[in-house]
């Protein structure tokens, strides 16, 4: 393993719960209670589609830029304050670093988030860089993004290891050579058969990464 790249939510950080009630979590700030069905309602809507959705659905009377910007606030307050790391990735991170590996992230969420919760927990440094899908203006459904993250390494596909909780992910990068370590996430249970397929391994926390994985 000469590189180890993580994806963030789900994988490095215990996050993807409060992802899943975004909206839900929004109009609590704004004094509106959400009913249960809302997630399942807005799941195949894009962010704006969303929006709309919740202004009509709730009356809401802002536009949707201001709408945007208060949810970027509580996403950015909610990870410089409250995003917790995932037990053992401190002290694998360490491993990792005693064992010269490289290390960096690859991930769907906002540099600046990301970036948030890693100086928080003073570990910033320890990352070459963050790929994300605005820096790169590639999806992750994209196998170029692999391509980038690979090339940004100057390694080949075989010579990475990616760490990651999505399925979507893991097959496109899989496509394009990387091993693939799944990791456990309650959000991705529902995709777990699948996810073992994927995996080249598969960890349940980052002890069994530290025990397993840089022997």
């Amino acid at each position: 393993m000469k590189a180890a790249v993580f994806d963030f939510d789900g994988t490095l950080a215990d996050s993807m719960e409060f992802w899943e009630n975004l909206a839900k979590n929004y109009l609590e700030s704004i004094e509106i209670k959400a009913e249960d069905d809302l997630n399942k309602a807005l799941e195949k809507l894009t962010l704006d589609e969303g929006i709309s959705y919740m202004k009509e659905r709730y009356s809401i009377k802002k536009d949707n830029n201001t709408i945007k910007d208060e949810m970027d606030n509580l996403l950015l307050n909610y990870y410089k304050n409250k995003v917790q790391l995932k037990p053992y990735v401190i002290e694998f991170l360490d491993r990792l670093k005693t064992k010269e590996t490289r290390i960096a992230i690859a991930s769907v969420t906002d540099e600046k988030l990301i970036q948030s919760v890693l100086n928080r927990y003073d570990i910033l440094d320890y990352f070459e860089f963050i790929q994300t899908c605005e820096n790169t203006g590639l999806s992750k459904n994209d196998e170029m993004f692999f391509k980038v993250l690979y090339k940004n390494l100057n390694l080949e596909p075989g010579e990475i290891f990616l760490f990651e909780d999505s399925l979507f992910s893991m097959r496109v990068a899989k496509r394009v050579g990387l091993n693939i370590v799944g990791v456990e996430d309650s959000v991705a249970f529902k995709d777990l058969d699948k996810i073992l397929e994927v995996s080249d391994f598969y960890i349940k926390d980052f002890k069994e990464a530290i025990d397993v994985l840089t022997i």
